[in-house]
């Protein structure tokens, strides 16, 4: 079992690891690659896990690690025809299989930017939330000393309500 994710990176992992999808393309990737005759046979997948030293920036951010799973292929003249196909369908599962990871990865990545632009905006109207509240008390305060509109009090409660009404969106 994985312990509780705290970075990108660990999101990524848990997601992966817990893919029914991204495991039932990897067996079916491993089926395709036993079907190859053992003459023939394709080399044992290589597992590669990377830790950059510095964060690496990405179209999708920074990278602190990578994994991968390298497969060699022979080349189609060592082959027999079926052992070609056989070939050609394992090579097939692979790239499914990457590109099943490959969009598992994104769709984490995405969710977490937007997560924390979520985080952004509730700091920000709850700020703006403490401020039109201080601003309430002072136009409230104004009022009762004959020195402040009604109207004016009435807008900033309303302006008040909606805020408040939004950051109770933004956090459900």
């Amino acid at each position: 079992s994985m312990s509780e994710p705290s970075s990108p990176d660990d999101f990524v992992r848990l997601a992966l690891y817990r893919s029914p999808e991204l495991e039932r393309s990897y067996q079916q990737w491993v089926a395709m690659s036993q079907r190859v005759p053992q003459a023939g046979a394709l080399p044992d997948p290589r597992l590669n896990v990377g830790f950059f030293a510095n964060e690496v920036e990405t179209r999708v951010g920074a990278q602190q690690a990578r994994i991968g799973i390298s497969q060699q292929l022979p080349w189609s003249g060592k082959l027999r025809a079926s052992e070609v196909a056989a070939a050609a369908e394992a090579r097939a599962a692979w790239v499914r299989y990457t590109a099943i990871e490959r969009s598992i990865t994104r769709r984490v990545v995405t969710a977490l930017y937007a997560i924390h632009e979520l985080d952004a905006t509730i700091d920000i109207t709850r700020e703006s939330l403490e401020l039109l509240s201080s601003f309430e008390d002072s136009v409230r305060s104004r009022f009762r000393v004959g020195g402040g509109s009604q109207s004016d009090l009435v807008r900033t409660q309303v302006e008040l309500g909606m805020l408040d009404d939004r950051l109770v969106s933004l956090r459900s």
